[in-house]
């Protein structure tokens, strides 16, 4: 999630400084990449001291976070309720709120050739955004249906079968949903995962070949 949200800022960042994109490609991208890392060992490390605790999910095949109750003392709700609020509410409406305006700002200063190419780029991510976030709802629901009787009447409820099995398959469905973008709705990096971006050009159209040589020099 905290990667997502990276990448839509990324492109908002972009469109915001697209004057000076050479230096916001060296004081953010570092910036965005060790936020991502900072936060994602800040929650990684606790569990091993005892913060957080996790299990098998029902089906028994895929290791999740066991969602603590209100009897389960201090330590499991002071972990699991930034988590929530970190990992989960914050990104999701900074993903939404920088998504919008990206595109509005792209509308605004994007004009000739390669700008409208880094439009199509930033369409792709807000797929891959929604898409991945569509893929989320089964495990978001799941949570919700095992915690929130957890937390208000103490005991965990009965799980449909359809959605436990449902939830974990869609989560690592989502895994696969950036590089089927990519490939799918931008040449340049299509090309280019396939290896061939530096050594020919003839798997773009024409002027397209041309405008990524001009770039490269």
């Amino acid at each position: 999630m905290i990667a997502l949200f990276a990448i839509v800022l990324e492109r908002y960042l972009l469109a915001k400084c697209y004057r000076r994109e050479r230096t916001v490609h060296f004081r953010y991208y570092w910036t965005l990449i060790g936020g991502c890392w900072m936060v994602a060992v800040f929650f990684a490390i606790p569990p091993l001291f005892g913060y957080g605790l996790y299990s098998c999910d029902a089906t028994g095949t895929v290791c999740t976070f066991l969602w603590p109750s209100l009897n389960s003392g201090a330590k499991q709700l002071g972990f699991s309720v930034p988590y929530v609020i970190v990992c989960g509410v914050l990104p999701i409406v900074g993903i939404f709120y920088y998504m919008g305006k990206a595109i509005r700002l792209e509308k605004i200063y994007y004009r000739n050739e390669q700008q409208r190419e880094e439009r199509r780029l930033t369409k792709c991510i807000h797929i891959i955004c929604v898409t991945t976030l569509a893929l989320w709802i089964p495990a978001a629901i799941l949570a919700g249906w095992q915690w929130l009787p957890l937390l208000m009447f103490g005991y965990r409820p009965h799980v449909p079968q359809v959605l436990a099995v449902i939830a974990p398959v869609a989560t690592e469905a989502a895994t696969s949903v950036p590089v089927l973008c990519y490939l799918s709705a931008d040449e340049r990096v299509r090309a280019s995962l396939l290896g061939r971006m530096r050594k020919q050009y003839a798997l773009l159209h024409p002027e397209r070949a041309k405008l990524y040589k001009r770039s490269l020099y």
